[in-house]
């Protein structure tokens, strides 16, 4: 059984059976996305910065916008966030990681059904 309390409202909702499994693989589906729309960019631009930090590079611009040590510890800051969060709650993220819906599919509903 799964709990959703509103505090602002004061209302419970009990979700259970199907209904639960579909609110659990759409908060997966939703996480996935924003992992590999947000998250992963954040990351690897992170990684470009200590790639090039190794090269001397100060400062990254393009176009009028310039990207210095201060922008990356941000975005490094933003990413470990998220994978602290998932790690606590015990989201494998390399599972967010799929190639296809059907993929997705299976990966989480055996995640689901082994909880």
């Amino acid at each position: 059984m799964l709990r959703l309390i509103n505090d602002k409202r004061r209302h419970s909702l009990v979700v259970e059976g199907e209904a639960r499994w579909q609110l659990f693989m759409t908060d997966m589906l939703a996480l996935a996305i924003f992992h590999q729309r947000v998250i992963m960019p954040l990351h690897g631009a992170g990684n470009f910065y200590t790639g090039t930090k190794k090269l001397g590079v100060k400062q990254i611009a393009i176009g009028t916008e310039k990207w210095n040590r201060s922008y990356f510890l941000e975005t490094a800051k933003i990413a470990g966030r998220f994978f602290a969060i998932t790690q606590e709650f015990g989201i494998d993220t390399n599972k967010l990681n799929v190639s296809s819906l059907a993929d997705f599919i299976t990966t989480w509903s055996d995640v689901y059904h082994d909880s």
